[in-house]
């Protein structure tokens, strides 16, 4: 009787301690995908901007390379009605 009683209580000591692992498994494994989401997030983030900055810089050194020049004054031509330049009239 003494014998079952305390199989009884050890194996239920046993099982409250394995829901306590389990549980804390199951606690490490959310907050785990949940910082590995946030990272993602960052980092695709991060790559859109790299992208950005070597695609500008790209252009600004390519534009250097051709001597192109900022422009000062803009000056537009005035297109004549019978011209083929000049923009159609909405009906």
């Amino acid at each position: 009787m003494i014998l079952s009683f305390s199989l009884i209580m050890l194996l239920s000591a046993l099982y409250v301690f394995q829901i306590n692992d389990l549980m804390a498994g199951s606690f490490f494994i959310k907050t785990s995908l949940k910082k590995i989401d946030s990272i993602s997030k960052e980092n695709k983030i991060l790559e859109i901007q790299s992208a950005q900055i070597g695609f500008l810089g790209n252009i600004e050194g390519k534009a250097k390379e051709l001597n192109f020049e900022k422009v000062g004054k803009i000056k537009y031509i005035q297109a004549l009605e019978g011209s083929l330049a000049t923009k159609a009239k909405p009906l």
